[in-house]
């Protein structure tokens, strides 16, 4: 299922925290590379996706196409359900069920407009602190640190246009490259046209918290597969 999301401005990006200062200077300056706030212009309305793509949506696509479907035991817990998202995906799978589907992943700036709408919340359902009855993250007394969650289980933690899972549960693949804010045009901006790694959005099971909030950014190889990483859709409106 797909939401729309009209064209229209909206703020970008987060304040440099103290803990971003520190995550900086002592851990992965990616995973907080949020920094500055800036106002950003889509001119295009799109759709995106409600939910990650499930594992039923992906073993399909795998049957059709004949590809290996990735594993889906978890190191920690039992095998999911077709209704988990489907995660050990690289980039590269994403692209490929997305061309098959006649859809794309969405830009950078697409996803954090369906998850934050247009007035800087820090999460998809506002101001409120991030809580069990909102999303999957590393302290969720059920999934938490140990494995995704059915998509659609938080309706509470759903965005201004609807999306679900937009916090936590798995981190995202999105088309852009990995590249500091800096040098984007601010009006329908895309990542770099140069750059080893594509961005993950969204946080994870295995997440902080603080690693869900709508402007938290992280890197990783295309070709490469994890167990927090999954994907959502989008067509051009």
């Amino acid at each position: 299922m797909l939401v729309w999301v009209p064209p229209q401005r909206f703020l970008r990006g987060a304040h440099l925290s103290r803990e971003g200062r520190l995550s900086g200077l002592f851990g992965d300056p990616r995973v907080r590379s949020d920094h500055p706030p800036h106002e950003v212009s889509l001119t295009r309305g799109y759709f995106i996706g409600k939910t990650p793509v499930t594992w039923k949506q992906y073993r399909l696509f795998c049957k059709k196409t004949g590809r290996t479907p990735p594993r889906r035991v978890d190191l920690r817990t039992a095998e999911v359900t077709d209704r988990h998202p489907a995660v050990n995906v690289s980039w590269e799978d994403a692209v490929a069920y997305c061309r098959w589907a006649g859809l794309r992943l969405p830009s950078e700036a697409e996803w954090e407009l369906a998850a934050r709408g247009s007035d800087g919340r820090p999460f998809p359902w506002g101001d409120a602190p991030a809580s069990p009855r909102r999303l999957n993250c590393a302290e969720h007394p059920t999934f938490g640190d140990r494995s995704t969650s059915p998509v659609g289980s938080f309706p509470l933690g759903a965005s201004p246009f609807g999306c679900l899972d937009m916090a936590g549960n798995v981190w995202e693949w999105v088309q852009d490259r990995y590249g500091d804010y800096g040098r984007r045009p601010l009006e329908n901006p895309r990542g770099p046209r140069r750059g080893d790694e594509r961005v993950l959005r969204g946080g994870s099971w295995r997440s902080p918290p603080s690693e869900c909030q709508v402007t938290r950014r992280c890197a990783l190889a295309p070709e490469k597969r994890k167990n927090v990483v999954g994907f959502r859709v989008a067509r051009s409106g």
